[in-house]
């Protein structure tokens, strides 16, 4: 293989590196976004359910959030929180732990009273602030991670190739 040639197999390798590497960020940083949206979202329910006493559709309506607004339409057009849940579950970035609590919670969602709906979602959004914080104390370490790791073996594919 010419030098120019060489050149060009070697930039496309560390280009590809970066890419991944900037694909998994954007992924992480998507995770952050909507646990964030479904602390929100639990916060928004708990207003509604001591101040208005509203149904899940009613909740839906009155919140925004681009990063569930599938979860959103779902429930608008019928569904429970617990069945919309399970039709996007698995386009979310969330974790497989987050995503699993938030299938519970959401498929108990107005089997209770009012006082231990309250108290049980209380419990609920202190558990994903908890998670929240652990995320994105670990995401930039995640990030760095995948980047050393994605430019350590472009560069021993790159050292092979020389």
């Amino acid at each position: 293989m010419n030098y120019s040639a060489r050149m060009l197999v070697l930039s496309c390798i560390l280009i590809a590196s970066w890419l991944v590497g900037r694909g998994y960020a954007a992924y992480c940083k998507r995770r952050i976004a909507e646990e964030e949206c479904f602390l929100s979202l639990l916060l928004h329910i708990e207003k509604g359910i001591t101040l208005f006493l509203k149904t899940p559709r009613e909740i839906a309506d009155s919140f925004s959030g681009e990063e569930i607004s599938d979860l959103l339409e779902r429930v608008r057009s019928g569904e429970s929180l617990g069945e919309a849940f399970l039709g996007v579950r698995r386009r979310l970035a969330l974790s497989s732990r987050m995503s699993d609590r938030l299938s519970e919670y959401f498929s108990e969602l107005g089997t209770g009273y009012r006082e231990v709906e309250l108290k049980r979602l209380a419990l609920f959004i202190g558990e994903v602030r908890e998670d929240l914080a652990v995320e994105e104390e670990r995401t930039p370490v995640r990030i760095r991670l995948a980047y050393t790791l994605l430019f350590a073996a472009a560069l021993s594919v790159v050292i092979m190739l020389l």
